[in-house]
């Protein structure tokens, strides 16, 4: 008897896929085939067919940084298959995760909820769409890479050399749509 996959192991498998693909062990389809087929799984013997013959990745140090997880305690925003909505209050570690797949995520930031430093928003996009509304004060480091997608600052990085609060959106979209606006 098979066992339902629960969505901290999809997101798990998911994040593995993106890593593999990200390092150039997948191409763009056989993620999107794999990532797919994650997605639709009804239990995790089918699920784990899509990842069991990937060997782990040594990646060297930095790249380990830029991929690292959530801190404690603060879950990955998740729309698979569906959609999540956050205007305030729910950006509250300097580094978040927000995972669409055949979804989409509408997240709105206030100026209250960036502290001043690096905050980190690990976006994975596929078949999907993340729009992003940030403060007009915040400097933005857009540091995602987008595969048969699109992915579109529309705004300025406001002007000065030294900025306290930095917002650096990282990860992938593949077939979707990442769009940051400034307000």
């Amino acid at each position: 008897m098979s066992v339902k996959p629960l969505a901290s192991q999809r997101d798990a498998a998911i994040e593995q896929l993106r890593a593999h693909y990200v390092h150039n062990t997948l191409d763009v389809h056989e993620y999107e085939q794999r990532v797919e087929h994650v997605a639709q799984a009804h239990d995790l013997e089918t699920m784990n067919l899509a990842i069991a013959d990937l060997q782990p990745l040594v990646l060297p140090d930095a790249p380990r940084q830029a991929l690292a997880r959530p801190e404690a305690g603060q879950a990955p925003l998740l729309a698979i298959m569906g959609s999540v909505e956050r205007r305030s209050g729910w950006l509250t570690a300097h580094q978040q995760r927000v995972v669409t797949v055949f979804g989409s995520a509408e997240l709105g930031v206030t100026a209250a909820e960036l502290p001043d430093g690096v905050t980190t928003l690990d976006v994975t996009c596929v078949f999907g769409n993340v729009e992003l509304s940030v403060p007009a004060d915040v400097t933005v480091e857009l540091r995602l890479t987008g595969f048969l997608g699109a992915v579109e600052d529309r705004g300025r990085n406001p002007p000065g050399e030294t900025r306290a609060r930095v917002l650096r959106v990282l990860g992938v979209c593949v077939c979707g749509n990442v769009e940051i606006s400034r307000r």
